[in-house]
């Protein structure tokens, strides 16, 4: 399972972070219960949508982001497909800035 992202492995296969968007679609930092929940999240939505899907810890938090965009404008567009799929996750699902992973060219 992709947990976190590793830096030198990404730049190794010609890919680079630059500052971005994704769509956070979870967020929590109940003990022992929010690293279960993102990681089940996680699995769910890996086979449901086209987009990368990342967990991410920084404690206490665990978070579930989706995407690789370079706009807000890109990533508020997929929040809104993103939605009318998931409609039940309206108060949980931001567009926020992130370090994402673009190819070198």
């Amino acid at each position: 399972t992709l947990l976190l992202e590793d830096k030198s492995y990404n730049r190794q296969r010609g890919q680079r972070q630059v500052s971005g968007f994704r769509v956070q679609v979870y967020a929590s930092n109940t003990p022992q219960v929010a690293k279960n929940e993102a990681l089940d999240l996680y699995e769910t939505l890996s086979s449901q949508v086209s987009m990368a899907v990342y967990v991410i810890s920084e404690p206490p938090f665990w978070k579930v982001r989706i995407g690789n965009f370079q706009t807000r404008e890109e990533a508020n567009e997929y929040k809104t497909l993103f939605l009318q799929l998931f409609p039940e996750m309206i108060g949980s699902t931001y567009v926020v800035p992130d370090k994402i992973i673009v190819l070198n060219n």
